[in-house]
């Protein structure tokens, strides 16, 4: 009998209460579809961390920001000269590297809030296993390739283990990022996210994932994927503007 292997998917990802319930539904498809798990979530303000606190949801545990910016002092100065996304922006790094301090974890995987697992990611984590980090590309068609200039991956999916080679890396981006984070293109940086361009030429072990159905997005629509392969799907411009009224901005990936 083939033997079947089980995961402890750990998790991390962050938001506000505004986006509350962008990340309940990433919470809830998790809880589907990435069976055991362990999710981090930094609440970037107190009412989302009171919302949590009194939900009580097994399998998460809440982080203040308060708490992060304690552990790493630097991130205050960053903030005093940024806009609030892009500080947000700047704690990426921060809240990888301080669950790996803090909580041990083997393996931790950052994921953008604004995303939905629609089936099990364990075909992605075989395929990352022998790697120390692996970064999502941003898979571009042809015609979208000026895109580029944001970063060929995508701060969508991240994942570090706790070794030497991932936190030698996963302390320069950090260092860099609280240096520089901004939301305008500028000596080949753009936010947090340009950054990952280098990083397999200056870290050892960094792997692209290669797995289609994981990345899934409004700019890589052209790649047909079996649904049964579908594994996350990134709903990039998704706002809430109302109650039950939703809006998307995709006429920059000719979505329609």
């Amino acid at each position: 009998k083939k033997r079947i292997k089980i995961y402890m998917y750990s998790f991390c990802t962050y938001f506000n209460y505004n986006y509350l319930p962008i990340g309940l539904t990433l919470i809830d498809s998790i809880k589907e579809h990435c069976k055991p798990f362990k999710l981090y979530i930094l609440c970037l303000d107190e009412k989302c961390y009171e919302y949590f606190k009194k939900e009580n949801i097994d399998n998460i545990i809440i982080i203040l920001l308060n708490d992060l910016e304690s552990w790493q002092p630097n991130l205050l100065q960053a903030k005093a000269n940024r806009t609030e996304i892009e500080y947000y922006w700047t704690c990426t790094p921060c809240i990888l590297a301080y669950i790996l301090h803090r909580f041990k974890e083997e393996q931790i995987t950052y994921l953008d809030a604004d995303q939905y697992f629609l089936n099990s990611p364990e075909s992605v984590f075989e395929e990352i296993t022998n790697c120390s980090v692996a970064i999502m590309p941003h898979r571009f068609p042809n015609y979208l390739e000026k895109l580029e200039i944001y970063g060929k991956y995508n701060v969508s999916w991240l994942t570090f283990k706790n070794n030497e080679d991932s936190t030698e890396c996963l302390k320069w981006w950090l260092e860099k990022c609280i240096s520089w984070c901004f939301a305008n293109i500028s000596e080949d940086k753009y936010g947090d996210q340009k950054y990952l361009d280098v990083f397999q030429e200056k870290f050892k072990k960094v792997h692209i994932i290669k797995n289609k159905g994981c990345g899934m997005a409004p700019w890589n629509w052209h790649i047909k994927v079996n649904e049964k392969e579908r594994v996350l799907y990134h709903f990039q411009s998704l706002r809430i503007r109302y109650n039950f009224l939703f809006q998307v901005h995709h006429e920059i990936f000719n979505f329609n």
